[in-house]
């Protein structure tokens, strides 16, 4: 029974709470394979590459160079193998996630499973660093030999990717990142294919590329063909969209036109607007070639219709998308801003333009004496 003080109850003695246990010291997480055999190696030849470059050569790297580069073809190889043997002991054992952790991968490419798609990252990123070894070497002037090489190194890479993927497979893949794919995406965007459409133009595409490949340093100065300027290809995409889908193919080849499909994604803009906006500005560009060349009158008057114009059509694009959003829009119209200065644009078919300012009669001179 407890005892009392001063008629109250005296409360037991509180008892010290039991010492709690030492912190255990943090244990260092398991790496997957790939990073441990692979980057020391790495570290170490990197290092044994730096210390025997004299010092002035090492201060005289350019920036953003990899260093990779250092080593030779043996050490590169060297890197690669072990790369390659983390990578298959990593997917064993932890799966695709261990190498994919944000899911990019599996986003990039989701036509095909998981595990696939960190092999093929793997692949592309294997030839791209092969491709930075040919280019190295070969310096600015690229021989017959060079050529032959980079024939050799696509015919390798062509050869890994059916040991890799199902003819099905190496179908999906070509269509979304083939050289092909990759000039008509700056089309797809504003131009809104179909598959069908998509499929059409692609083989177009492949059949122009063949007759007119592409040089991977062409010189400066040469006048690379595209696919609107040659008249055959030209009635190809015709026959293939129809005269209406056609016209719409022709406008999304303008700048001002990709650039309004971008803000569209951005901006999550209606079809209805884009269309609007595009209408609007084809058609300013058509009345500013007509007032320039309309020579019955002063130029002092075309010169200021041509400013009217302007401000008229960006109250027409500020009512569509809001003033700041318009503002940023038609910066990046190149001929725009000349527009509301006195010069008249022209649009041509194959995403080109003209521009052209009002003309003066000369100024009359006193006569000489």
């Amino acid at each position: 029974m407890p005892s009392s003080v001063g008629g109250r109850s005296a409360r037991p003695p509180r008892t010290a709470p039991p010492p709690r246990p030492p912190p255990r010291s943090p244990q260092p997480r398991p790496l997957p394979p790939r990073h441990n055999p692979p980057d020391a190696r790495r570290r170490e030849l990197l290092a044994a590459a730096l210390s025997s470059l004299p010092w002035w050569k090492a201060a005289k790297r350019p920036p953003g160079s990899d260093p990779i580069l250092l080593l030779t073809p043996a050490e590169r190889k060297e890197l690669h193998d072990l790369e390659a043997e983390a990578r298959a002991a990593t997917l064993a054992q932890l799966g695709p996630g261990a190498l994919d952790p944000d899911g990019n991968l599996a986003a990039r490419y989701a036509f095909l499973p998981p595990e696939k798609a960190v092999l093929l990252s793997a692949l592309e990123r294997d030839y791209e660093n092969l491709n930075s070894d040919l280019r190295e070497t070969a310096g600015r002037v690229r021989t017959p030999a060079d050529r032959e090489q980079e024939q050799l190194l696509e015919t390798e890479r062509q050869r890994d990717l059916a040991a890799l993927l199902s003819p099905a497979e190496r179908e999906a893949l070509a269509l979304r990142s083939s050289p092909a794919a990759k000039r008509l995406a700056s089309r797809m965007l504003a131009f809104q294919a179909t598959e069908e459409e998509y499929r059409a133009l692609y083989a177009i595409q492949q059949s122009f590329d063949e007759q007119f490949p592409a040089s991977p340093r062409p010189t400066p100065g040469t006048l690379i063909p595209s696919l609107d300027s040659q008249p055959e290809f030209t009635k190809k995409i015709r026959d293939a969209l129809g005269e209406a889908r056609f016209a719409d193919w022709e406008t999304s080849s303008q700048m001002h036109v990709q650039a309004l499909a971008r803000l569209a994604v951005v901006n999550h803009l209606a079809p209805e607007t884009v269309r609007d906006v595009t209408s609007i500005l084809s058609a300013t560009a058509a009345t500013s070639w007509s007032i320039v060349n309309d020579h019955a009158r002063p130029a002092d008057q075309r010169t200021a219709a041509l400013a009217q114009l302007a401000a008229d059509t960006r109250g027409q694009i500020t009512a569509k998308l809001g003033a700041d959003t318009a503002t940023k829009y038609l910066r990046d119209v190149v001929w725009f801003e000349p527009l509301a200065n006195g010069t008249g644009v022209r649009l041509t078919p194959n995403g080109g333009l003209s521009l052209q300012g009002v003309s003066r009669p000369a100024a009359p001179t006193a006569p000489r004496d």
